[in-house]
């Protein structure tokens, strides 16, 4: 049998971002929660309807070449394909010239190029004081280390009172389960005693407890 990905439960996280997206003006909006709760497949979703640039950071030392590599496949930019950015003030001087008009970029898992480059922060806080926040650019920083995200929105964070929106992707609750599979609510409500909690792994869960889990 073969499950489709189906969007559930995630209406309220999406319109937020649609609300942003349709303001027009520069918005710098933060999206945390914990691992595999659907951060990614939300951002996409997104991504999938409005159009715009999706950068995944690695635990790697060629962050901003890979992100490099990626924007001059969205921009189709034969220069920055063979230059490839080597600084952050030039990463966002790049995204300063592409955005006269409307465009998305998420950065995902940003705890990482926090990791490797400590001033990518306060890089972003100059930059979004001088340029981004004059442009009409929809930069969504995503972050699955709870802790450091919580940092981000803090009072002592370089972006503090930059970010124009925030949202805690939470784990998705027992009425949730349902949706995902045609399941009665007996099996639901062991499933969710079982694990407590309906993450993104919850269709494959539901697949094997009523396909031979008993």
């Amino acid at each position: 049998m073969i499950l489709k990905s189906r969007f559930i439960n995630r209406e309220a996280e999406l319109e937020f971002l649609r609300k942003k997206y349709r303001s027009g003006k520069a918005e710098l909006i933060i999206v945390y929660g914990r691992r595999r709760i659907g951060k990614t497949y939300l951002l996409q979703r997104f991504l999938s309807e409005v159009g715009g640039v999706y950068l995944l950071a690695e635990e790697s030392e060629t962050i901003l070449e890979d992100f490099s590599e990626r924007l001059a496949s969205y921009f189709n930019d034969p220069v920055l394909k063979e230059n490839p950015l080597r600084s952050w003030k030039g990463f966002f001087t790049y995204l300063y010239n592409k955005s006269s008009e409307r465009l998305l970029v998420v950065i995902d898992e940003v705890q990482y190029i926090a990791k490797a480059h400590k001033e990518f922060l306060s890089v972003l806080q100059k930059y979004w004081d001088l340029e981004l926040s004059k442009t009409k650019i929809m930069l969504v920083l995503c972050g699955s280390l709870v802790s450091f995200m919580e940092g981000v929105l803090s009072a002592k964070s370089p972006i503090y009172g930059r970010r124009t929106g925030s949202w805690k992707v939470e784990e998705m609750d027992f009425f949730s389960v349902k949706d995902f599979h045609p399941i009665d609510v007996e099996t639901a409500v062991r499933i969710y005693s079982v694990f407590g909690e309906f993450r993104s792994t919850g269709q494959t869960i539901i697949q094997e407890w009523t396909f031979g889990i008993t």
